[in-house]
Protein backbone atom coordinates (compact mmCIF):
# COMPACT_ATOMS: atom_id res chain seq x y z
CA UNK A 1 0.00 0.00 0.00
CA UNK A 2 1.09 3.30 -0.53
CA UNK A 3 0.18 7.00 1.71
CA UNK A 4 -0.43 10.47 -0.25
CA UNK A 5 0.48 13.02 2.56
CA UNK A 6 -2.07 15.91 3.18
CA UNK A 7 -1.32 18.74 5.05
CA UNK A 8 -4.18 19.85 7.68
CA UNK A 9 -3.14 23.54 8.70
CA UNK A 10 -5.10 26.57 10.10
CA UNK A 11 -5.74 28.79 12.50
CA UNK A 12 -8.57 26.66 13.80
CA UNK A 13 -9.23 23.00 13.79
CA UNK A 14 -12.10 20.91 15.58
CA UNK A 15 -12.35 17.22 15.24
CA UNK A 16 -15.25 16.68 17.33
CA UNK A 17 -15.47 13.34 19.74
CA UNK A 18 -18.87 12.70 21.00
CA UNK A 19 -20.64 15.78 22.73
CA UNK A 20 -19.10 15.72 26.61
CA UNK A 21 -19.88 18.20 29.30
CA UNK A 22 -17.02 18.75 32.13
CA UNK A 23 -18.13 18.20 35.22
CA UNK A 24 -19.34 21.34 36.82
CA UNK A 25 -19.42 23.29 33.69
CA UNK A 26 -22.87 24.21 32.90
CA UNK A 27 -24.50 24.91 29.49
CA UNK A 28 -22.88 22.86 26.18
CA UNK A 29 -19.34 21.64 26.07
CA UNK A 30 -18.17 20.65 22.68
CA UNK A 31 -14.60 19.46 23.60
CA UNK A 32 -12.43 18.67 20.87
CA UNK A 33 -9.91 15.63 20.12
CA UNK A 34 -5.99 16.84 20.12
CA UNK A 35 -5.83 15.24 16.18
CA UNK A 36 -7.59 14.37 13.56
CA UNK A 37 -10.48 11.45 13.61
CA UNK A 38 -10.23 9.10 10.03
CA UNK A 39 -13.99 10.30 9.72
CA UNK A 40 -12.74 14.23 9.98
CA UNK A 41 -10.04 13.33 7.06
CA UNK A 42 -12.53 10.75 5.38
CA UNK A 43 -14.87 13.53 5.77
CA UNK A 44 -12.28 15.91 3.70
CA UNK A 45 -11.49 13.88 1.23
CA UNK A 46 -15.51 13.18 0.50
CA UNK A 47 -16.37 16.87 -0.06
CA UNK A 48 -13.06 17.42 -2.52
CA UNK A 49 -14.67 14.00 -4.28
CA UNK A 50 -18.72 15.43 -3.98
CA UNK A 51 -19.55 12.49 -1.70
CA UNK A 52 -22.48 13.20 0.22
CA UNK A 53 -21.58 12.65 4.07
CA UNK A 54 -22.93 9.76 5.91
CA UNK A 55 -23.77 8.39 2.42
CA UNK A 56 -23.59 4.57 2.19
CA UNK A 57 -20.31 6.20 -0.69
CA UNK A 58 -18.71 7.73 2.12
CA UNK A 59 -19.06 4.72 4.50
CA UNK A 60 -17.38 2.51 2.05
CA UNK A 61 -14.66 5.73 1.43
CA UNK A 62 -13.80 5.29 4.92
CA UNK A 63 -13.96 1.74 4.94
CA UNK A 64 -11.32 1.10 2.12
CA UNK A 65 -8.76 4.03 3.18
CA UNK A 66 -6.03 3.56 5.91
CA UNK A 67 -5.33 6.93 7.81
CA UNK A 68 -3.11 7.93 9.78
CA UNK A 69 -1.65 11.31 11.29
CA UNK A 70 1.08 12.93 12.63
CA UNK A 71 1.62 16.34 14.10
CA UNK A 72 3.81 18.58 12.59
CA UNK A 73 3.16 21.41 15.18
CA UNK A 74 1.46 21.97 18.45
CA UNK A 75 0.02 25.30 18.64
CA UNK A 76 -3.03 25.62 22.30
CA UNK A 77 -6.40 24.91 22.83
CA UNK A 78 -9.00 27.70 22.57
CA UNK A 79 -12.33 28.29 24.06
CA UNK A 80 -14.90 29.82 22.57
CA UNK A 81 -17.57 30.91 24.39
CA UNK A 82 -20.82 31.58 22.41
CA UNK A 83 -24.10 32.92 23.12
CA UNK A 84 -27.60 31.34 22.18
CA UNK A 85 -30.27 33.43 22.55
CA UNK A 86 -33.10 35.15 20.08
CA UNK A 87 -36.12 37.75 20.29
CA UNK A 88 -38.82 35.15 21.92
CA UNK A 89 -36.42 32.92 23.56
CA UNK A 90 -36.71 30.21 21.71
CA UNK A 91 -34.58 28.70 18.47
CA UNK A 92 -36.19 26.93 15.20
CA UNK A 93 -35.04 23.20 15.30
CA UNK A 94 -35.02 21.31 11.89
CA UNK A 95 -38.22 19.44 11.93
CA UNK A 96 -39.73 22.70 12.60
CA UNK A 97 -40.45 22.79 16.43
CA UNK A 98 -38.71 25.05 18.44
CA UNK A 99 -36.41 24.15 22.07
CA UNK A 100 -35.77 26.88 24.75
CA UNK A 101 -32.22 29.04 23.73
CA UNK A 102 -29.99 28.75 26.59
CA UNK A 103 -27.41 31.23 26.96
CA UNK A 104 -24.22 30.47 26.26
CA UNK A 105 -22.08 27.32 25.12
CA UNK A 106 -18.01 26.53 25.06
CA UNK A 107 -16.72 25.08 21.85
CA UNK A 108 -12.81 23.93 21.73
CA UNK A 109 -10.82 24.77 19.18
CA UNK A 110 -7.12 23.79 17.96
CA UNK A 111 -5.17 26.99 17.84
CA UNK A 112 -2.21 27.00 15.29
CA UNK A 113 -1.50 22.90 15.59
CA UNK A 114 -0.25 21.37 12.15
CA UNK A 115 -0.90 17.83 10.73
CA UNK A 116 0.02 15.78 8.67
CA UNK A 117 -2.36 12.92 7.18
CA UNK A 118 -1.40 9.90 5.50
CA UNK A 119 -3.86 8.41 3.55
CA UNK A 120 -3.15 4.79 2.16
CA UNK A 121 -5.03 3.00 -0.65
CA UNK A 122 -4.40 2.01 -4.35
CA UNK A 123 -2.23 4.45 -6.73
CA UNK A 124 -5.42 4.93 -8.72
CA UNK A 125 -7.49 5.93 -5.51
CA UNK A 126 -4.94 8.39 -4.68
CA UNK A 127 -4.52 9.48 -7.58
CA UNK A 128 -8.07 10.21 -7.71
CA UNK A 129 -8.21 11.80 -4.03
CA UNK A 130 -4.80 14.50 -5.02
CA UNK A 131 -6.95 15.50 -8.48
CA UNK A 132 -10.05 16.17 -5.62
CA UNK A 133 -7.90 18.41 -3.45
CA UNK A 134 -6.26 20.46 -6.72
CA UNK A 135 -10.10 20.52 -8.08
CA UNK A 136 -12.29 20.03 -4.89
CA UNK A 137 -15.96 19.95 -5.85
CA UNK A 138 -16.84 21.37 -2.11
CA UNK A 139 -14.63 23.30 -0.10
CA UNK A 140 -12.74 20.82 2.47
CA UNK A 141 -12.39 22.71 5.80
CA UNK A 142 -10.72 21.75 8.86
CA UNK A 143 -13.45 20.13 11.56
CA UNK A 144 -15.92 22.63 10.84
CA UNK A 145 -16.77 25.60 8.25
CA UNK A 146 -15.19 28.26 10.32
CA UNK A 147 -11.80 26.34 10.28
CA UNK A 148 -10.56 26.86 7.19
CA UNK A 149 -7.31 26.15 5.35
CA UNK A 150 -4.11 28.24 5.01
CA UNK A 151 -1.76 25.88 3.27
CA UNK A 152 -2.32 24.35 0.22
CA UNK A 153 -3.74 20.26 1.59
CA UNK A 154 -1.38 18.77 -0.78
CA UNK A 155 0.92 19.76 -3.22
CA UNK A 156 2.40 17.25 -5.38
CA UNK A 157 1.30 13.84 -6.32
CA UNK A 158 4.14 11.80 -4.41
CA UNK A 159 3.83 8.58 -2.36
CA UNK A 160 5.20 7.28 0.35
CA UNK A 161 5.40 3.45 0.72
CA UNK A 162 4.49 1.80 3.61
CA UNK A 163 8.28 0.84 4.79
CA UNK A 164 8.62 4.96 4.69
CA UNK A 165 6.05 5.80 6.68
CA UNK A 166 7.29 3.20 9.25
CA UNK A 167 10.38 4.85 9.39
CA UNK A 168 8.51 8.20 9.91
CA UNK A 169 8.69 9.14 13.62
CA UNK A 170 5.56 9.92 16.10
CA UNK A 171 2.90 8.55 13.04
CA UNK A 172 0.14 7.16 14.66
CA UNK A 173 -3.46 5.38 13.43
CA UNK A 174 -6.17 7.84 13.24
CA UNK A 175 -8.76 6.62 15.72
Amino acid sequence: MKYLTIILKGPLQYYAPKNHIPNGVTGPYYKTLKFPSKKAVVGMIGATLGVPHESKEFWDLYDELDVKYKVTHRGSVLVDFQTIGSDDGYLPTVDGGKKEANGVKRVEYLQDYAFEAYVGASDERLKQIFDGFCNPIYLPYLGKRCCFHNHPFVTTFKLISEEELEETLHVHDCP
